[in-house]
């Protein structure tokens, strides 16, 4: 994998409010087809920084319009927040697949729940639990 820059936290916030309302929309419309494409996109982005298609767009479309420089985010938790999310919404695909679609929203409301409480609060419950882990390691 490559390395990741510092990616600016506005930037990361973003792509968690685009998940989020993505999966979100795919609920209210009932289109189970928008869970594995979110994780295509997310997974892309996980494998490489100039893959993930909302950075691209943040970065040619809004970073210019923007004030100063934001704050910098840890890449390597992003990466990992990242890789919980797409291990989240394979099993909610393989249980769309399973034809077990309570299974497969319920994991996909989560993290539409959890990246629009982050994107929005700055509270992530993922992030709090995997710095705890690294921290009792």
């Amino acid at each position: 994998m490559a390395d990741l820059a510092a990616p600016d936290q506005r930037k990361v916030r973003a792509e968690q409010a685009v998940v989020a309302v993505a999966l979100l929309a795919g609920f209210v419309f009932g289109a189970a087809w928008v869970v594995p494409a979110v994780v295509v996109v997310v997974a892309l982005g996980v494998a490489s920084e100039d893959a993930n298609l909302v950075w691209r767009i943040w970065d040619r479309a809004v970073a210019p319009r923007l004030r100063g420089p934001g704050t910098a985010d840890d890449p390597a938790l992003v990466r990992l927040e990242s890789l919980v999310v797409v291990v989240v919404l394979t099993v909610a695909t393989a249980g769309f697949a399973a034809g077990l679609e309570a299974l497969g929203w319920i994991a996909s409301l989560a993290v539409a729940v959890r990246g629009a409480v982050a994107a929005t609060t700055r509270l992530d419950p993922v992030r709090t639990l995997l710095l705890r882990l690294a921290r009792s390691a």
